[in-house]
């Protein structure tokens, strides 16, 4: 079965995009999603499979199971592996210590003009440490994390992939576990990050995906395609269940902020994209009583994106929630909007029903 995608129909029929309708039921109950245009295919996975190393360990433990010694090799392979929390509980000495005695020859000045060159400490670590004469097998992996510790601590300014991978995984990881104040703090990071990292020339979001899938080492674990659209929904409560600070002041001005900024720096992006930005800004300007900004935002939608019966339905709703609420200008909004969206003609016309129960 093929993978269905954030902008195809919903499979359960109700018409709506997946995004819109049980994409939304599923990420509710806490589930993380899982990377999409980010997974690697076959053929990359053999450029990155070194199967002559894989044939070396593996001689290692059929020599270390001939010799009687299996229990204690394999038991020296687990304690020897390297870990990033292991590394960044070291100094940055300690890391240049461990360096040298693997014959990795590191200067900080060097370090830190190479860093200037690269938008990926793995990628850095492969061209200029791995190409090296190093030794010790068993410490292969600490030269890539030592990398990104010693580029963390000497140039911590500079933003790397792998900063805004971690932070985009740590937010779902944070998502999972209902923290919710401990998201927004790391995608907000990670949003800062993005719009630093991402070259000015690219201006859509699919196109900074294929922008760092080209790399030759480093791929994100979620693709930022994904990743942006799930950072709305987290602002417009899709993913948040029951959290009270949604409505407050400064979150909603924290969105706008945010979907401001992306429909700014990646205006090309796939409508399916910019559609719901514009009107998340749009309601989001409504909710903070701004009318006199939110009444153009909602023309341009309409008049972008004609066939769109759910902006006529949030437009019309600004005029109900207000105080006092304009009945009138709400439904000659939903009645405008029957004209224009007949393939939305039922939601509209719940509106319109629920506007006169509100009437009488």
């Amino acid at each position: 079965m093929s993978k269905i995608r954030k902008k195809d129909p919903c499979p359960c029929g109700s018409g709506k995009r997946y995004k819109d309708c049980c994409l939304k039921k599923k990420k509710g109950k806490g589930e993380i999603p899982q990377k999409t245009s980010s997974r690697l295919s076959e053929e990359e996975l053999g450029e990155i499979f070194d199967e002559k190393k894989f044939q070396e360990r593996l001689n290692e433990f059929v020599r270390a199971y001939a010799e009687g010694t299996l229990k204690e090799r394999i038991k020296e392979s687990l304690e020897s592996g390297w870990e990033c929390e292991k590394v960044e509980e070291m100094s940055t000495e300690e890391i240049i210590e461990k360096l040298d005695s693997m014959n990795v020859h590191f200067n900080k000045d060097q370090f830190k003009k190479q860093v200037q060159q690269y938008i990926s400490a793995i990628e850095l670590a492969e061209d200029h440490y791995y190409t090296q004469d190093w030794k010790g097998k068993e410490d292969e992996d600490f030269i890539w994390i030592a990398v990104m510790e010693l580029w963390n601590q000497l140039i911590p300014d500079k933003v790397n992939l792998e900063m805004v991978d971690s932070a985009i995984f740590e937010g779902y990881f944070d998502l999972d576990r209902g923290d919710y104040t401990r998201v927004l703090e790391q995608w907000e990071n990670a949003w800062d990050m993005v719009k630093k990292i991402i070259p000015p020339e690219i201006t859509a979001i699919e196109e900074a995906d294929r922008f760092i899938s080209s790399l030759p080492v480093f791929r994100l674990t979620y693709s930022l395609f994904d990743w942006c659209q799930d950072f709305m929904d987290f602002y417009n409560g899709d993913l948040v269940p029951l959290y009270s600070e949604l409505e407050d002041e400064s979150w909603i001005k924290k969105r706008i902020v945010y979907v401001t900024e992306f429909c700014e720096q990646f205006p090309d992006t796939d409508d399916t994209v910019i559609e719901p930005m514009l009107r998340t800004e749009a309601v989001s300007c409504a909710l903070l009583g701004d009318r006199e900004k939110a009444e153009p935002l909602f023309e341009g939608l309409v008049e972008r994106f004609p066939d769109s019966a759910l902006t006529y339905i949030c437009w019309g709703d600004m005029y109900v929630i207000v105080d006092p609420p304009d009945y009138d200008k709400a439904e000659k909004i939903y009645r405008r909007g029957l004209t224009q969206c007949p393939g939305g003609r039922n939601e509209i016309f719940e509106r319109i029903k629920d506007l006169k129960e509100k009437i009488l």
